[in-house]
């Protein structure tokens, strides 16, 4: 990344990635609310965006790391996409709970 001296190209990469990293907040806001429930749902999500949080933070010393033990970044592009592949299995496992034909039935007043 060449912005070292331009800080107009550093706000411009923090506008995008703020947008594409933080995009996933309403279906993610969607999900924990039809499979949790709203009354947890401030909870939930407060631990969801920690656990980002942490895992972007381990996820870069992990990479340095790697980098500093095996002088190539070879590793740490073959342990992003197990995790990747593991977290597409994760999200593919997760079942819809939701009741299709009582969302669409008027509630009684």
């Amino acid at each position: 990344m060449q912005i070292a001296g331009n800080p107009e190209l550093l706000f411009l990469f923090a506008v995008i990635f703020g947008i594409f990293d933080y995009s996933t907040m309403p279906v993610l806001a969607s999900i924990v609310s039809t499979h949790i429930g709203v009354r947890m749902m401030g909870l939930t999500l407060r631990l969801l965006f920690a656990g980002h949080s942490a895992g972007g933070a381990a996820g870069a010393m992990m990479g340095g790391y790697f980098f500093d033990t095996f002088n190539s970044y070879a590793w740490v592009w073959i342990a992003s996409i197990v995790l990747a592949m593991l977290a597409a299995v994760f999200s593919w496992m997760i079942r819809e709970t939701r009741d299709t034909q009582g969302a669409a039935a008027p509630a009684a007043a």
